[in-house]
Parts: structure tokens; sequence; C-alpha cells
């Protein structure tokens, strides 16, 4: 039988190994004896080396000293430790022995004394170059073991691979936060950085500005050329957007043919935000005069732009970016290729807007909602029919024109709730006019917004209300 002195000294036979299994020995007891066969030793060390082998990251024990006394085998391939004679060295030895390795040794090195005065296991992540030239990322586990008496034992070191993970991280973060085409921050990204753009301007008192950019007869170039060759024009479009904006201002890509810049403004700028975003706007316009290679072929492209101002966070940022929306349709609006600002009349035909999409949420229920119908005549002047056409009487704004309302009630499901109350209404007035010999052959023309007619059930509710009505014939025209 062995006591633990002689154990201890007989453990020089598993060098060859790498493993010494003194610091484990230390307090061993063996169904309460204090002696073990080389048996048990060796039985011992063969299950901790099997262990150790199957676990899926390099580990590496170091003497109080620093030296390194065992590697398993994912260390030894990492650090190419097969070529050298490596055990009983520090890592002021080992990066002699592997220059390329320089770096990753003195990472592991320089947190060993930090790690022993804390006396707890602790995480840091280290970045090293492979013999193939490859990044690769860990997270390494420090773990001081100390003696009985509170002395330097021996230190383990875990080093987790998560090169993979970052990369798989990174392309899902680059997938929710960037557009793929352009590798411009994408709409998600933009809000997030206004917000923080506004943030800053309220902490700072400095005012901001926001561009909203749209291309010029970008459907032109996509018609007959081809979406190969329209998504070329933007990628070459977001390239030159990027070489004209200052450290710390955005370019996004908002979707199609639309971007946006946001020009952040501090303290140390010389010049104020807004005065920067009609430079750059008025910079881009330029830049859009010298002619876009697409395919060999050179094409001409421009761009209107609208500007509007931030001070803080006065506005919501969907506020902020309907403002730049319609700065921008105003310099569309008034020739393309421009710039325009928005202004206190934009400002009251978007009140305008806000208090109509407030309002349209009642016209049904509250029945303000009406429809006049305008006469069609042949060519003897004789009635053969008439066109149904929507009015809204708000009992606070009075008659609202339909080039008001209606596209407002397009950008909501509301346009559906109305197309079918058009529809239902219609039917009622034909199945009256059925009464009636003077009327019973007149024909009804009803127009169809196309957000209507591109549901995928219209067909079926248009059958529907139809069969509700109970009409004898269908004088109905879609329009």
């Amino acid at each position: 039988m062995l006591n633990k002195t002689t154990a201890r000294i007989n453990t020089k036979v598993f060098v060859k190994t790498g493993l010494d299994l003194s610091c484990a020995l230390n307090d061993f007891n063996h169904n309460g004896k204090t002696e073990i066969s080389y048996e048990q030793v060796l039985h011992a060390n063969e299950q901790l080396q099997t262990i150790i082998e199957a676990i899926p990251d390099a580990i590496i024990f170091k003497n109080a000293e620093g030296c390194w006394q065992f590697a398993n085998e994912l260390a030894k391939q990492l650090f190419h430790l097969h070529t050298i004679s490596w055990q009983g060295k520090t890592e002021m030895e080992l990066k002699k022995l592997q220059p390329t390795y320089r770096t990753a040794y003195e990472n592991f090195l320089g947190d060993d004394e930090n790690v022993w005065r804390s006396g707890a296991t602790t995480l840091f992540e280290e970045t090293m170059i492979d013999s193939d030239g490859n990044q690769r990322i860990f997270i390494v586990r420090k773990i001081p073991l100390f003696t009985p008496e509170h002395q330097r034992k021996c230190m383990v070191i875990i080093g987790q691979d998560i090169t993979s993970h970052k990369q798989a991280t990174e392309r899902a973060h680059r997938l929710a936060y960037y557009d793929p085409l352009t590798e411009l921050p994408n709409r998600r990204l933009m809000m997030v950085r206004l917000e923080q753009a506004m943030a800053d301007s309220s902490s700072q008192g400095c005012p901001g500005a926001l561009l909203f950019i749209d291309l010029d007869r970008f459907k032109l170039l996509n018609d007959t050329a081809g979406h190969a060759t329209g998504d070329l024009l933007l990628k070459k479009v977001a390239a030159r957007m990027k070489i004209c904006v200052h450290e710390g201002d955005t370019v996004a890509r908002l979707g199609g043919d639309e971007f946006v810049i946001i020009c952040s403004s501090h303290a140390h700028h010389t010049i104020d935000a807004i005065t920067r975003a009609q430079l750059l706007s008025y910079h881009i316009l330029e830049l859009f005069k010298v002619p876009f290679q697409l395919d060999h072929h050179n094409y001409y492209s421009s761009p209107s732009i609208g500007i509007t101002p931030f001070m803080g966070q006065e506005v919501p940022v969907t506020e902020l970016l309907k403002r730049a929306d319609m700065a921008m349709y105003r310099a569309k609006a008034e020739g393309r290729n421009t710039v325009r600002l928005f202004d206190q009349d934009m400002q009251a035909t978007l009140d305008m807007h806000n208090l109509i999409g407030k309002a349209l949420y009642r016209v049904i229920s509250h029945k303000q909602l009406h429809l006049h119908y305008q006469v069609q005549v042949n060519d003897e002047r004789h009635a053969i029919g008439a066109e149904a056409l929507l009015r809204w009487d708000s009992p606070e704004m009075g008659w609202i024109p339909p080039n008001q309302f209606i596209p407002v009630a397009e950008e909501s499901e509301l346009i559906i709730t109305m197309g079918d109350w058009v529809l239902e209404t219609a039917c009622e007035q034909l199945r009256s006019w059925e009464s009636n010999d003077r009327t019973r052959s007149l024909k009804l023309a009803v127009n169809v917004s196309s957000r209507q007619f591109h549901q995928p059930q219209f067909v079926q509710r248009v059958a529907h209300i139809v069969k509700i009505a109970a009409l004898i014939q269908l004088f109905l025209n879609w329009n």
C-alpha cells in the first residue's frame, strides 16, 4: 500500500501524459483511510484524463510559479504545442519559442496576478490569431486553487471557443439592423439613432436635422432595365451618400429608393445642423450630376430632398419623419432634383392630416359619410346612370374634400371599412331605383380603392354585399 507521500512520488510516472495528480491527492480520503494503492492512483489518473479530454474546451494547468504543467489535446492543437518542449515553461518562455502566438501568451499571462488576488474564478474575453491567420475569440475562465494554508497551488485555465457564436450573433445583428443590399442602417436602427440624436439635442441644447431623400423616376428604371439594375443604382447611391456625411451622422435606407440622413449637432460644431443639412443636400445634388455606371452604361439620376429641423424631443420620431417626408414631396411637386425645408404651411397641412386621421375613426358610426350621385348621360343627353361620389360632412370641420380624407384613410384599414360602406350604400340605392320604372335601368359606377381591390377576399366580399341587397339586376360598374 502507498501512503500520500509515496503516491505523490509515484505520480511522476505520469509526467509523459502531462498530468500531475499531486494537487488532487492532498486531501485524498479513500473510505476513511490515508493509504491508497498504486493501481488506484493510476485508475484515478486515467479517469481524470478521460474526463478532461472529453471536455470540448482548451484546458491548461499552471503551477503557482506560472509554469505550464498540463494541456489537453485541444489546447495543444490551438498552440501547436506538439512542435515544442512546453512543459514547465512560463508564457514568457513560450512566446520566445513561438513568436506567432506572442500576443496570445501575453494576454494569458496578463490577468494572472489579479486572479490570484481575487481568489475567485474570473472570466475574460480573449482574441487570438491562429496559425492560419484567422481570428479566434474565447471566453477564458481562470480558476485559482489554494492549499489549506491558503498558499497558491495551481491555476486552471479553461478556454471556450465562441468564434462561431460571435459570428452568428453578428450576422443576426446585421440582418436585424442593416439593409442587406446597401449595408446601410435599416429603418429599425435609424429609428433608434434618431431617438438618440433627439435625446442628445435635448441634453446639449443644440438642434439637429433630418433629411429625407427619394430618387426621382426610380420606378421607371426598375420597369425598363430590371430590378438588378435598380439594385445596383441603390448600392452606388448609398456609397456616394456615405462619403458626404460627417462623423456621428447616420445614412440609412428606409426601403425602396428612400434614404434618410440624420445630421446631429454638437456644441463644438462651427455651424448649426440646419445649415449643415442644407449644405449637405446641395452637395448631394452636385454628386448626382456625375453619371452612375450601370452595366457599362451611364445613367443620370436625381434626388428630391426634404429637410426638417428638430430641437430635443419636442415631437415624436414618427411625426419628424412625416415632416421630412412632406418636405421631400414638396420638392418633387416643385420640379424634382431640388431641396425643400419643412415650413409652417406644411405644418398646417400636416396638422390637418393628423386631425382628419383622428376624426375618420368615427365617420361611419356617427353617420357622417354621404354618397352624392353625379348623373351620367349618353350622346342624346339622356340619363343612363350615375357615379357614386363619397363625401364627408364633419360637424367640427365642415365638408372635407375627398382628396384630403381618402389618402389619409388609405394609410390604414379604414379605407377597407369605408369601401364596404360605399358598396353597401350603392347597392341599397340600386335596389331603390329598381322599384321605379324611370330609374330601373340606370347603372351606378363605384370607385374602389386599389388597397381594397387587392384584398384577398375582395370578390367574395362584394358577392356577399350584393346578395344581401337582393338586387334583381346588377347594374354596378367598378372604377
